[in-house]
């Protein structure tokens, strides 16, 4: 199915650029937090009328990003991602450290 094969490229993508060794030694060795931005699917995503319609390739192309974005980002800080897509109302997360916070 042409959705697999989409899915598969995008995940092809993340595993070329992350297994990079320079990428890969930055995430090894400093701290990180991955948030899906408009950069998980193409520069500006979200600015074009198309990206909302949900019979559009834009749109179409957008929840597969999303998707591999759960799968090999956001579920290394939310487990529910995978497993309850669909209750996710944000795209962002908080941490406090002592009195720094971040958002």
């Amino acid at each position: 199915e042409s959705r697999d094969l989409i899915l598969n490229e995008i995940k092809e993508e993340y595993r070329k650029t992350w297994t990079q060794s320079p990428v890969r030694s930055v995430l090894a060795n400093v701290p990180n937090l991955t948030i899906c931005g408009e950069h998980e699917v193409r520069e500006r995503f979200g600015d074009k009328p198309g990206d909302l319609y949900q019979d559009s390739w834009d749109f179409f192309w957008g929840q597969l990003a999303r998707k591999v974005y759960y799968e090999y980002q956001r579920f290394l800080w939310d487990e529910n991602s995978m497993a309850k897509p669909k209750t996710i109302t944000h795209e962002f997360h908080s941490h406090v450290f002592g009195e720094l916070g971040f958002f």
